[in-house]
């Protein structure tokens, strides 16, 4: 398979294909309601429907103003379905690099990164990890900038809750509560720019945990 030729984690492949199918224009087309969205993540990424409480806490969410992208993010990176997808695969970690380098095309671009922009990125990222800690927060810095200020990005034409959305997937890799995307929501209406928020999900324990990672993968000779 193309991904772990390339070094990355096979599972971003499940994750693509979800994001595109719950997106696209045909499943659109259903016109789901929420319980009907939340029954499709528990057959798709399950394989069995949904309990009663779990439905009504995805859906009680959702009512509040959850992002259905933020919902779906929650589904592919729960326990469950690691658990499902490792009976399958096995351990498909990967290097941290490579790992942020496809959370920024998976969370941002919402595609699989293609051979060559992967190589380029990753490189990038190897370049700083041989340079030291602070060469390895300054590339964060300029690649997640690449990829949130680049015009593909831009072409999306995300709402300011798909944006925040777009931010726990790239930079948490997992969905956020519904505290912390309100917050984050109501900053950008309130005024604050996008890369200010970027740069905040930047310096967050979380995200500098995941960049400490990195470092000390040490440097690929």
């Amino acid at each position: 398979m193309r991904l772990p030729s390339l070094g990355a984690n096979v599972n971003e492949t499940w994750y693509a294909m979800a994001t595109f199918f719950f997106f696209s224009s045909e499943y659109q087309s259903f016109n789901r309601d929420d319980t009907g969205f939340v029954s499709d993540l528990y057959s798709t990424f399950f394989n069995r429907p949904a309990d009663g409480g779990g439905l009504t806490f995805w859906t009680g969410l959702l009512a509040q103003g959850m992002p259905r992208e933020v919902v779906l993010v929650s589904f592919m990176f729960s326990t469950e379905f690691q658990t499902f997808t490792q009976a399958i695969f096995g351990n498909v970690q990967a290097r941290k690099e490579v790992d942020t380098v496809v959370d920024f095309y998976r969370g941002l671009l919402s595609r699989l990164p293609d051979d060559g922009g992967l190589a380029s990125w990753v490189g990038q990222f190897r370049a700083a990890q041989c340079a030291g800690a602070g060469s390895v927060y300054s590339t964060v810095e300029a690649i997640s900038s690449s990829f949130a200020n680049g015009g593909e990005y831009a072409s999306r034409n995300r709402t300011n809750a798909q944006y925040v959305g777009d931010l726990y997937n790239a930079f948490l890799r997992r969905g956020g509560d519904l505290g912390g995307v309100q917050f984050w929501i109501s900053q950008l209406t309130g005024g604050a720019t996008r890369s200010a928020i970027r740069q905040q999900f930047i310096a967050s324990p979380e995200f500098t945990n995941r960049v400490n990672a990195i470092i000390a993968e040490g440097c690929v000779p």
